[in-house]
């Protein structure tokens, strides 16, 4: 009888060892999923930042482009000395792009 009882109390710990194990390996799995999780956000966020400057790239390509185009006719348009009254003023509209 003794060592039924010795054996139940052993059976016993080992479940509260085990039951404690589980308990701390839960708690580092939801751990880890916050960490995730903010990962994830902080990757969206950077994610739409990218997206915000790219379509700023491409917005200052396309006024850069028209100031070319712009640039090219009034080149054809004019002679080369009206041309370089301009010059200064595109050169400073291009820079502040």
């Amino acid at each position: 009888m003794l060592q039924y009882k010795a054996q139940a109390i052993s059976a016993e710990r080992n479940l509260k060892s085990l039951e404690k194990s589980v308990q701390d390996w839960k708690r580092k799995a939801s751990d880890l999923q916050g960490e995730l999780d903010m990962a994830g956000g902080d990757a969206r966020s950077a994610a739409a930042e990218a997206f915000r400057y790219k379509s700023e790239i491409e917005e200052r390509d396309d006024t850069i482009e028209a100031l070319r185009r712009e640039i090219r006719a009034l080149g054809k348009r004019n002679t080369g000395t009206e041309l370089h009254g301009y010059l200064p003023i595109v050169c400073s509209l291009i820079r502040c792009l």
